[in-house]
Parts: C-alpha cells; structure tokens; sequence
C-alpha cells in the first residue's frame, strides 16, 4: 500500500500531520548516525520536514512518519551525491608536520590522485565508497540510506575502491 495518495478533487487535504517530540528525536538519531555533523542532521530534518509539508497540501498521507522517513533517506541520498569534491576529505589526509619535505609532497600527490579518482566515480559508487572509509557506516546502514540492497553496497564499494589502487597504484611502487 502506498504512503500517499492524491487528494479527492474538490476535497481539501488534512492538516499536515502533528509529530511528537520522540518522533522528532527518532528522525534527528535516524540522521545523526548518517550524518557526520550534528547541525547538517538538524539542517536534513528541517527540509524533511518542510518536503513533507509541501506534500501534505496536494496529498493525503496514509503514514506521516513513515513518508517522513523516506524523505529522510532521499535527502541523505541527495546530500551524499551532491557534495562538492572540496568538502569530501578523507580523514587523515593532512600530512604530519614530522614527515620529511619529499613525504609531505608525496602524500600529498597521493591523496590528490586519490581525490580525483574519488571525483570521476559514478556519484551513487562515491557516495558507498565515502559513507564505508569515511563515516564509518556498515553496509546495511548505507543501504538504508540511499534505498539499495547490502549486496549492492558491497558491489559499488568494491568498485569504487579497485578504481582508487588503479589511480594510486604507481604512488605505491605499482602494486595492487
């Protein structure tokens, strides 16, 4: 059964559903595992909420927080596919101040290699690759989150990392 319907013409849509504070508690969790910041999960939760608005004036709505849940999940999908490269850092990137001169430029050859690599993936494959090495998320998680299976999480990952060796495979003496 879908969550929503088209309203009856003539007939005015309900008023847009009432969410507990628990509810609202439950979508900021739902978003904060996801998300590696608090204010973007806040940020995400409030355009939620205002999709779902929209929503509620040319619909009636069987299951507000389900619906609401799935706008959840399209906005994460959305905010995954659509960073911009420059805020996508990989986590230790920064070179130490007590490598040799020679170490630093090579690192960061390397994660400039990387980066691109990063850039030229499919978005759906950079989003896995990003929200598994990055933020920590297990396959389920991130499956949930852009609405694929956990075998096709495992899928874009492995691609997406044996496109980075390619890239970098000359950085580390040709090896893969």
């Amino acid at each position: 059964m879908s969550p929503a319907r088209e309203a009856p013409a003539g007939q005015r849509p309900e008023r847009p559903p009432v969410f507990s504070v628990s509810q609202h508690a439950k979508l900021l969790a739902f978003l904060n595992a996801r998300l590696a910041n608090e204010q973007d999960a806040r940020e995400l939760a409030q355009e939620a909420y205002l999709r779902l608005l929209r929503a509620t004036r040319a619909r009636l709505i069987e299951d507000p927080a389900a619906y609401l849940f799935r706008i959840a999940r399209n906005l994460l999908y959305e905010w995954y596919v659509s960073l911009p490269p420059a805020s996508e850092p990989l986590s230790g990137s920064a070179p130490s101040s007590d490598m040799a001169v020679e170490e630093q430029a090579a690192l960061a050859q390397h994660m400039d290699r990387l980066e691109s690599a990063l850039r030229q993936l499919p978005p759906k494959r950079r989003a896995v690759v990003l929200m598994h090495r990055r933020d920590g998320m297990t396959y389920k998680e991130i499956g949930a989150a852009l609405g694929i299976s956990a075998s096709m999480v495992k899928k874009h990952l492995a691609l997406g990392l044996a496109c980075c060796r390619l890239a970098c495979a000359d950085f580390s003496g040709g090896e893969r």
